[in-house]
């Protein structure tokens, strides 16, 4: 029988001392592979060639002046970040990303919220 389990166990660390617990409300994490096709003349079935793989990560949740500071350091900073995501709680996907984008929402109507995309460089490893 499958195990399933709540969302509420996940955690995402983006950079040095970047935990987002207590703050994040939803993260996603999308595993990609470029994949080639062969048409060749006088076949009958299309091969594919796998590629390159890429992973993109984003995250969403309540802004904070501290989480602030850390986005703002590794959206600035020269080099990739180490990241760690764990969706379940137990199973760890770490990688080295850049933030491609870090957004700020603010409303009159609501809380201020922020959310982060971050592109993977380099192996994703998985523990």
């Amino acid at each position: 029988m499958p195990t399933f389990v709540h969302g509420i166990a996940a955690r995402l660390t983006v950079g040095a001392g970047g935990s987002l617990a207590g703050i994040l409300e939803s993260a996603d994490m999308d595993l990609q592979r470029e994949v080639a096709e062969i048409k060749a003349m006088g076949g009958t079935n299309i091969a594919r060639v796998a590629g390159l793989r890429n992973t993109v990560l984003t995250g969403a949740g309540a802004y904070d002046a501290t989480v602030d500071a850390l986005m703002w350091a590794a959206y600035d900073g020269a080099v990739p970040v180490a990241v760690e995501f764990t969706p379940d709680g137990t199973i760890d996907y770490t990688l080295n990303a850049w933030i491609s984008s870090y957004k700020i929402s603010a409303a009159s109507n609501g809380k201020v919220s922020f959310s982060i995309n971050l592109l993977s460089d380099g192996d994703v490893g998985r523990a």
